[in-house]
């Protein structure tokens, strides 16, 4: 994304310009990833009493700090905009204290299959748009809407099944252990593995009882019909984009 398609998304206008009469100043952006994951007052240090808009630079409640290091002043231009990116999955959130949550607003930003291929391969389509959407709906219908899986995990892979494969073998799959806590019935339910012939199941299972196993089918993982399976059984009209 780049900084003018941020802007935008902020609903910042980059219009206009500095005049003889009243420069306008030019907006800046700080974008601190996962922010949850960090110690929040070593992040923000002074700045977190200064974030609030009407302690701004301008504002009738403008406040200066000076630092206590270098012991120059500083203020917060009403120019900055600060965005902390977070995953709401994420247990650390805890950390996130009352006071912090007055500064921001809070705009949650889901998963967006449509932006993702349809990849041709040897003549038969893989639709990683119904592919990842089918996932999240299985996902969010067995635990929450707040664990579903972002688009990114599949978008730039290479146009091919082996970088399909990869990325739900290593990145997705560790995923869905986690949320599932192992629980490989769920995974399976996830992947569609429960509608699909034995050969196209990614996780086999196999015995009952307190002999219940499960184990990855590599074979699944190099057929692209086990992943046209996942999403086989859903009518077009159910997903949300032109199918």
């Amino acid at each position: 994304m780049t900084p003018a398609q941020v802007l935008q998304a902020l609903g910042v206008s980059t219009a206009g310009g500095e005049t003889a009469h009243a420069p306008t100043p030019r907006p800046h952006v700080l974008i601190i990833d996962e922010i949850n994951r960090g110690n929040i007052s070593k992040i923000f240090g002074e700045l977190i009493t200064l974030l609030e808009s009407g302690k701004r630079t301008g504002a009738p409640e403008a406040l200066t700090v000076t630092l206590p290091l270098s012991r120059r002043p500083l203020s917060v231009p009403q120019s900055l905009y600060v965005i902390g990116t977070m995953n709401t999955a994420d247990r650390s959130l805890t950390l996130l204290d009352a006071a912090l949550r007055r500064r921001f607003v809070f705009r949650p930003v889901w998963p967006q299959p449509e932006v993702l291929p349809v990849l041709d391969l040897g003549g038969t389509a893989l639709d990683l748009r119904k592919f990842l959407h089918v996932i999240n709906d299985r996902i969010e219908r067995l635990l929450s809407r707040e664990q579903v899986i972002g688009h990114a995990y599949l978008l730039g892979l290479p146009a091919t099944l082996g970088g399909v494969s990869s990325a739900l073998r290593e990145r997705i799959l560790p995923l869905l252990e986690e949320y599932f806590f192992e629980d490989w019935s769920k995974i399976r339910e996830v992947l569609g593995d429960e509608s699909k012939a034995e050969a196209l199941q990614f996780i086999h299972r196999s015995g009952s009882g307190p002999e219940l196993r499960y184990r990855l089918n590599p074979e699944a993982f190099e057929n692209i019909e086990a992943f046209t399976g996942v999403y086989a059984g859903v009518s077009d009209q159910d997903f949300p984009f032109d199918a």
